[in-house]
């Protein structure tokens, strides 16, 4: 469920270090699987792959994993260009079309 996935990423939040291969697999699973793909716009989300994966991109061999980071870095930028006072979850991205 979306939920669980949110609980998921709110669990690793506790985590200050991943290592190449995690980070890998984390964008693996964004990449391939439908549920996280579609939730990957929403602000927990993205302010976790923000602070994960976005620091490690020229490690990061893989092409489709830069799209999915350039969108981050896109979406964040956005955000933070577009909202002024705290974060509002109605704010989604959810109808957002993804380049990758």
């Amino acid at each position: 469920s979306y939920a669980m996935t949110h609980q998921v990423v709110s669990e690793l939040e506790r985590y200050d270090y991943f290592s190449m291969k995690e980070i890998n697999r984390i964008l693996q699973a964004v990449s391939q699987n439908t549920q996280v793909h579609q939730i990957i716009a929403d602000w927990d989300v993205l302010d976790f792959l923000n602070r994960i994966a976005v620091p490690r991109i020229d490690d990061i061999a893989s092409q489709e994993y830069k799209r999915i980071l350039q969108f981050v870095i896109d979406q964040v930028h956005q955000r933070e260009s577009t909202v002024s006072g705290p974060l509002k979850p109605t704010d989604s991205l959810a109808n957002t079309e993804w380049p990758f």
